[in-house]
C-alpha cells in the first residue's frame, strides 16, 4: 500500500471514529441533569453511563489514526477528508439522536468542508517547536476566553453557540500546548515540558466539560462542526506564533481568505 493510500484509509478512520464518538458522547449528554451544567460533576455523571465512556474511548482511537495520516500524507489531503466527520455527524444525527437536517444543514456541510480544504491547501506542513512569551500569553488569552462561560451562574438555552466556542478554544488550547510540549521534550526542557503537560490536561478538562454541557441544550449537528471548525481552523491562523510559516504571497492569501470565508459561511448556517 503506498503512503498516500495509508495516509487516506487512516484519515477516514479517524474521522470515523470521531463522528461516531460525538454521536454515542451527546446522546448520554442530553440525559444529564441540568443542575450539573458546567460543573466538574457532570463528567462523573457521565462517566457512569457506559455509552459515553464507549463514546469517549471511540474518540481517543481517532487521534493515532490521525497522527499516522499526516505522518504518511500531506495536510492539503488528510484535512478534507477528516472534514468528512461532518458528513458522517449529519447522517448520524438524523438516524440515530433524530436531530432534523434540512437543506440549511447540507449546504452548511459542503461550505464547511470546502472551506477546511482550501485552507488546508495553504497551512503549514512543518510541526514548528517556538518557544517563548508569545507563545506562553496566547495560551494564557486562549484559556481566559475558554473560562468564560464558568463566570455565568448557570448556562441558559441560548448559550450553546457560545459554550461550542468555548470548547472550540480550549482544544485550540490543548493543540498549540501539544506543540509547545514536542518542542520541550526535543530539547530535553523538563520543566516547561511539564507545564505544557499540564496545560495540555486543563485544555482536555475544559473542553471536554464546555462540550458536554453544549449537548444538552443544542442539537449535536449544530455543536459539534462549530468546535470542529474552531479547532481545525485556530491553529492554523496561530501557526506563525508557534514557529511555523505561512504563504504570504497573493494567491495564498486568496485561498486563506476563501477558506476562512467558507467555513464563516458554514459555521453561521448551523448555528441558527
Amino acid at each position: 500500500m503506498s503512503n498516500l493510500a495509508l495516509s487516506s484509509v487512516a484519515a477516514l478512520g479517524s474521522a470515523a471514529f470521531f463522528s461516531s464518538a460525538v454521536t454515542l458522547q451527546a446522546l448520554e449528554a442530553r440525559s444529564a441533569p441540568v443542575a450539573l451544567q458546567l460543573r466538574p460533576a457532570l463528567i462523573v455523571f457521565l462517566l457512569r453511563r457506559p455509552r459515553w465512556v464507549l463514546g469517549t474511548l471511540l474518540g481517543l482511537l481517532g487521534w493515532p489514526l490521525q497522527a499516522v495520516a499526516l505522518a504518511y500524507g500531506p495536510l492539503a489531503l488528510v484535512q478534507p477528508i477528516l472534514a468528512l466527520s461532518v458528513i458522517g455527524l449529519l447522517a448520524a444525527g438524523h438516524r440515530i439522536l433524530r436531530e432534523p437536517v434540512g437543506s440549511r444543514s447540507v449546504v452548511a456541510a459542503v461550505a464547511i468542508i470546502g472551506g477546511i480544504g482550501l485552507l488546508a491547501l495553504v497551512a503549514p506542513t512543518d510541526s514548528g517547536t517556538g518557544h517563548g512569551a508569545l507563545p506562553a500569553a496566547t495560551l494564557a488569552v486562549l484559556g481566559a476566553c475558554s473560562l468564560i462561560p464558568f463566570a455565568r451562574a448557570r448556562a441558559r438555552a441560548g448559550s450553546a453557540n457560545a459554550l461550542a466556542l468555548a470548547a472550540g478554544l480550549a482544544y485550540v488550547m490543548l493543540a498549540l500546548a501539544t506543540t509547545l510540549l514536542d518542542g520541550a521534550l526535543g530539547r530535553s526542557a523538563w520543566w516547561p515540558a511539564l507545564v505544557w503537560l499540564a496545560v495540555c490536561g486543563g485544555g482536555a478538562a475544559i473542553g471536554g466539560l464546555t462540550e458536554m454541557s453544549a449537548f444538552r441544550l443544542a442539537p449535536a449537528t449544530v455543536v459539534a462542526p462549530i468546535i470542529f471548525c474552531v479547532e481545525t481552523v485556530g491553529p492554523a491562523l496561530l501557526a506563525p506564533i508557534f514557529g511555523q510559516h505561512l504563504g504570504t504571497d497573493g494567491q495564498s492569501l486568496a485561498i486563506d481568505l476563501g477558506g476562512l470565508a467558507l467555513v464563516g459561511f458554514g459555521v453561521a448556517l448551523l448555528a441558527h
